[in-house]
């Protein structure tokens, strides 16, 4: 088998989720790493913390692969000892390469989106999108509000209901999806995080909320990700940042 590289890599990553299918405000593909590099060694994470770059000094690998992309506005100044300079003296100790899938992943077959909407026992096929906002709408469904909260222990608020016919379920924010999940006749809406606003929104527009935490809605795909980075190559050694 070929040795593989940061391009390679890349490769495989964009057929699944083509990079020229982010939003247009978003960031990612290779941000820290040379394309050339060989890679044999591979973390997955959901994002780059403190306890990452801790573990990348500790144990080098030769790539880093996250949803969330650290670069978003232009750097006029770094600071060694701020959050953005230990990330960077992490990575460049070892030269390990860092490529972010943010928006392209949510909406990519099998990623962040369908693996949230799977875990509820529902079949990505079977949704249709939210016209004007993000997420996936279920119709005529008769799901319990308390089996749905028992499966990640969401928080519930909004209007009060034990029952839901349509559910919009949107993983990560849910900000922009409420007031067209309302538009659109919707009385549920799982999602990872609201605003206050957005709460108050719904309990005035007969939606009830299940809100999960903005994290634990989009982990869910990190073992994903690491199953299509060794199928791209059995011998790569592969790990992944455990579920919380």
């Amino acid at each position: 088998m070929m040795t593989q590289t940061v391009q390679t890599i890349y490769n495989a990553i964009n057929d699944w989720a083509p990079f020229d299918s982010m939003e247009s405000w978003d960031k990612g593909g290779l941000e820290l790493g040379d394309w050339d590099k060989p890679v044999s060694s591979a973390l997955v994470a959901l994002e780059i913390d403190s306890g990452l770059c801790r573990r990348l000094l500790e144990t080098p690998v030769d790539l880093v692969w996250v949803h969330h992309p650290i670069f978003f506005k232009p750097l006029s100044q770094l600071r060694y000892t701020s959050d953005m300079g230990r990330i960077i003296h992490a990575f460049m100790q070892h030269s390990t390469a860092l490529i972010s899938s943010h928006t392209n992943l949510d909406i990519a077959p099998g990623g962040v989106n369908d693996t949230f909407i799977t875990h509820y026992g529902l079949d990505p096929q079977n949704g249709t999108a939210l016209k004007g906002g993000h997420g996936q709408c279920f119709y005529d469904i008769n799901m319990s509000v308390q089996e749905l909260q028992a499966r990640q222990g969401a928080r519930v608020v909004g209007a009060k209901q034990d029952r839901l016919n349509h559910l919009v379920v949107a993983c990560g924010s849910g900000h922009g999806s409420v007031r067209a999940a309302a538009e659109a006749g919707i009385d549920g809406i799982l999602t990872g995080e609201l605003t206050y606003h957005d709460e108050q929104f719904c309990a005035f527009n007969g939606i009830t909320a299940l809100v999960v935490g903005h994290k634990e809605s989009e982990e869910l795909v990190i073992p994903v990700m690491a199953d299509t980075l060794r199928a791209v190559d059995p011998t790569l050694q592969v790990d992944l940042v455990p579920l919380s």
